[in-house]
């Protein structure tokens, strides 16, 4: 069992790394004439056998089949839904019979809903997939069968042109597999039967009518929320024209319950329940993607900022992405906590009580 070890850590020696571990070697007998045992054995782990190490036990924790390729997604909801939403275009394009996705278990859910991925595998916590400088660590990834494929950027890469002359994160994710650029998502599957049960449960205990209850989403994990003020003042509107307002997380649950009820709808159920509502107002977020794909009646909040080499809009938009023609998109300055065109919009939405 050791040799078999060692022999893999032996084949998975990378080229180019060694070289860096050499150049390091040599500048530093250079000038100071000397190399000390730390200093080596510090380089050699960080450079090497630690990568080396950890291919390893990546491999043998996540085996796949001579037919199989396994991408890796440990990013958020949106990054793993696009390569879920892919999957039967990458396999066609790179003549893969089944594809694995491996995940984190909260987003076993995302992958689940497109056909076309085969297996799901759950990311264990202490399993390490990246290096320290945002590297993948298998360095002989390929997009081919019996093979591991990081399904996401890494440091320095193409992700950095989203927002530039319209490239958006969906053309990079199709760039990053190699895909035709007209390229689609697939078609997600249906809400389930226990989905819709679930729902109209929630819907008939809280005396919900689709006709006028608005989800709202206020929490994403890449870019920071608006604050109370501006929420408060979103949900005064809602209740003017006479919308109940379910709120579905516990961010800003206590500053907003005096407008908006709060329930945790599970994320496998949230695609029936906000088909069931009559509209969703959500700051942008992976939650949109999944969302969008169901083509939901929703408005899209986009915070005014930098994102990458455009704005968030320009790179994440979900209309220039082709993912919903069902959604209204604003960009809101985050520090003025006031949009006239967003707040005008929901003036004009019809009264329901």
């Amino acid at each position: 069992m050791e040799g078999s070890v060692i022999s893999k850590i032996l084949t998975a020696i990378n080229p180019k790394k060694l070289s860096v571990l050499i150049s390091f070697c040599l500048q530093t007998l250079t000038r100071y004439r000397y190399l000390k045992v730390h200093q080596l054995k510090s380089s050699l782990n960080a450079v090497y056998f630690h990568s080396a190490i950890n291919q390893v036990i990546f491999k043998n924790a996540y085996p796949v089949q001579v037919d199989e390729l396994c991408i890796i997604c440990p990013r958020g909801i949106g990054d793993t839904l696009i390569v879920a939403g892919l999957a039967g275009k990458i396999k066609k394009q790179h003549n893969v019979n089944k594809l694995q996705l491996l995940v984190k278990p909260e987003h076993e859910f995302i992958a689940s809903v497109f056909p076309s991925v085969d297996k799901i595998g759950l990311l264990q916590n202490g399993i390490e997939y990246l290096n320290a400088d945002n590297t993948f660590i298998i360095a002989d990834q390929k997009l081919a069968p019996n093979n591991y494929f990081f399904g996401h950027f890494e440091r320095f890469s193409m992700a950095n042109i989203i927002g530039f002359n319209g490239i958006n994160m969906f053309d990079c994710y199709k760039a990053l597999f190699k895909l035709d650029m007209q390229s689609v998502l697939e078609q997600p599957k249906e809400p389930n039967a226990d989905a819709e049960e679930y729902c109209k449960r929630i819907f008939i205990k809280n005396s919900l009518s689709p006709l006028k209850t608005v989800l709202i989403a206020t929490g994403a994990n890449s870019v920071n929320s608006f604050n109370a003020l501006f929420w408060v003042s979103v949900c005064k509107i809602l209740k003017t024209k006479g919308y109940d307002i379910i709120l579905n997380s516990d961010d800003l649950a206590h500053e907003l319950s005096a407008y908006a009820n709060h329930i945790n709808i599970p994320l496998n159920h949230l695609p029936a329940f906000a088909l069931m509502a009559c509209n969703v107002i959500a700051l942008r977020s992976g939650l949109c993607d999944l969302l969008a794909i169901y083509k939901v009646n929703m408005v899209v909040l986009y915070p005014k900022i930098k994102w990458f080499n455009g704005s968030l809009l320009e790179g994440a938009s979900l209309i220039n992405m082709g993912f919903s023609n069902a959604v209204s998109e604003f960009e809101v300055d985050a520090a003025e906590n006031h949009s006239l065109e967003l707040f005008s919009y929901l003036y004009s939405w019809p009264q329901v009580g």
